[in-house]
């Protein structure tokens, strides 16, 4: 089985306020030639979170998008 190189950072707070994005932005301006697939954010859209739960869950990445996600990824 062949090894693939890939990156996919996920977290609770904004795409582009949380430090997975610098790391990914790093790997693909560094690393693109090496990549077998796109560096991948899953991250909560670029908007405040709000504190309301039902709202809350809404946004924040769930289980079953980032195993989604993840899917596509190594389908790549």
């Amino acid at each position: 089985m062949r090894h693939k190189q890939m990156y996919g950072p996920s977290a609770k707070t904004p795409s582009t306020w949380f430090p997975g994005a610098e790391i990914a932005s790093s790997i693909t301006a560094e690393c693109f030639q090496h990549l077998d697939a796109p560096v991948i954010r899953l991250a909560p859209p670029d908007i405040p979170i709000p504190y309301n739960k039902g709202m809350m869950d809404a946004v924040i990445p769930t289980v079953e998008r980032v195993a989604t996600e993840l899917r596509e990824l190594l389908a790549f």
